[in-house]
């Protein structure tokens, strides 16, 4: 994750309602952090040093897993990273090959790993046979 949050410049982050220490914890360290409440509760915040500290070294709960069930990373106001179902599978368009081999290398050999071209979906979205 860190080498993806190298040109982070905001950050949108998805929670349930009731990860109320995850998202306490969050809005506390960000600079002017934008909350929609509801489920899922949603949060917009810069990318400050604070947030990546926390993002990087202080992430994980209790079951090992990632706090916020998903950290979507902007630039540019547009996504380029994502780390989903608590930090379990990540989401990474238009990644380039030097990233994809160190998302091989840093993954393992037992992560599924998928990889789609543009050819390879249709106009909804949705992955071709």
């Amino acid at each position: 994750m860190e080498r993806f949050m190298e040109n982070c410049e905001s950050l949108e982050v998805h929670c349930w309602e009731d990860e109320t220490d995850a998202i306490r914890e969050l809005i506390a360290v960000s600079d002017q952090a934008d909350v929609d409440g509801g489920n899922p509760t949603i949060i917009r915040t810069k990318c400050t040093p604070e947030v990546k500290d926390l993002l990087l070294n202080r992430g994980l709960n209790e079951k090992n897993q990632y706090k916020w069930f998903t950290v979507f990373f902007k630039r540019g106001g547009e996504i380029y990273f994502s780390a989903e179902h608590w930090g379990s599978s990540s989401f990474i368009p238009n990644v380039g090959e030097e990233d994809l081999k160190f998302i091989r290398a840093a993954a393992g050999k037992d992560a599924d790993i998928f990889q789609y071209r543009d050819e390879d979906v249709d106009r909804a979205g949705e992955v071709l046979d």
